[in-house]
């Protein structure tokens, strides 16, 4: 990276030079050229985080984690996870920060490299709240199962510390970054503000997101799944859920629980045949013993709301706080059960 920096401000130079040689006023050109350059506004870390991701992410997922920790099912779903088999602490052992008890925000994108391959893709991740760097350091070392020793780079201005193909930076006090080295120089051009192009300048989502109506809500999601099959390998998936090309979803849970999710299909046959599998589904649930005695009937009938417009299917739900309640206990009893 320093390399191709290099490279970069010599061939930026040279010509510059020539141009003085023969130049009786080398200071005039100097100044017309820095007056010419345009100013570099990097990005508010400690404001949306999708202004600090870069751009052409295939998927994206930002946490107000301060905000979901004050729901009342906040404990409800760490008990579901639990019991899903999940530790929700091994995001602490593994980055060294608590994201579950003391983040502030959480994001993360995956960014795709070209071509088909069997990478998972490169991760970007995005946390504010308070941390200690050295600690950092010393849990993603861990956890990368090296003893690769860090390594002090900079980019762009931007000071980094890279362990193997894994690269950490900190932007702020309470705001750290984790990426992969392949994507560090567009992370710190952004960081930077040598590019304004961001998640928040791409245009995949956007109308989607204008059918949920926006993207306000503490936990926002989207992903673009027809470009993650073209590059990454598939698991097989049954059905029209195959069909879907590109979704979002929002949600927020103060007292009802809401989650409004759009996704477009490969065409308007396909989203059809989705819209028809989810109430069929649904349906079949809500005449299911256990979901009448768990008194979910009206979730399944009436607070999950389907609706189709040509190539795009979206869905509403809407679940009352007390069933919000017996659903996370039902679920962590059903896996629990089932382990």
């Amino acid at each position: 990276m320093k390399l191709r920096a290099s490279l970069l401000a010599l061939t930026l130079a040279l010509p510059f030079a020539a141009g003085c040689a023969s130049s009786p006023t080398p200071h005039a050109r100097h100044a017309a050229v820095h007056a010419a350059a345009p100013a570099r506004q990097p990005p508010d870390v400690h404001g949306d985080p999708l202004l600090v991701l870069p751009h052409g992410a295939a998927m994206w997922t930002d946490l107000d984690a301060a905000t979901l920790r004050g729901s009342p099912y906040f404990e409800g779903v760490l008990e579901v996870v639990r019991a899903m088999g999940a530790d929700p602490m091994e995001y602490e052992r593994t980055l060294g920060v608590d994201l579950v008890h003391r983040a502030e925000r959480v994001a993360f994108g995956l960014y795709l490299p070209p071509g088909r391959t069997e990478h998972g893709g490169w991760p970007v991740v995005y946390v504010r709240g308070p941390y200690e760097r050295e600690a950092v350091i010393r849990a993603v070392g861990a956890s990368l199962g090296r003893n690769t020793p860090p390594v002090n780079e900079t980019d762009e201005g931007v000071a980094c510390v890279r362990l193997g193909d894994t690269v950490l930076t900190f932007p702020a006090p309470d705001v750290m970054m984790l990426f992969d080295r392949a994507v560090m120089h567009r992370v710190t051009a952004r960081l930077a503000g040598a590019t304004t192009r961001s998640v928040r300048t791409d245009t995949t989502f956007n109308d989607l997101w204008r059918r949920v109506g926006g993207e306000s809500g503490p936990a926002r999601v989207a992903v673009d799944l027809a470009s993650i099959r073209a590059v990454l390998p598939v698991e097989q998936r049954m059905g029209e859920a195959a069909s879907l090309d590109v979704l979002v979803a929002r949600g927020e849970a103060p007292e009802t629980v809401t989650v409004h999710a759009a996704g477009r299909a490969t065409n308007a046959d396909a989203a059809h045949g989705l819209r028809r599998e989810l109430d069929n589904a649904r349906n079949e649930l809500s005449r299911d013993l256990g979901v009448r005695l768990l008194a979910l009937t009206r979730l399944l009938r009436e607070g999950i709301q389907t609706a189709e417009d040509g190539d795009v299917v979206t869905v509403d739900v809407t679940a009352r706080p007390d069933e919000a309640r017996r659903l996370l206990r039902a679920t962590s009893l059903l896996r629990s059960l089932t382990e």
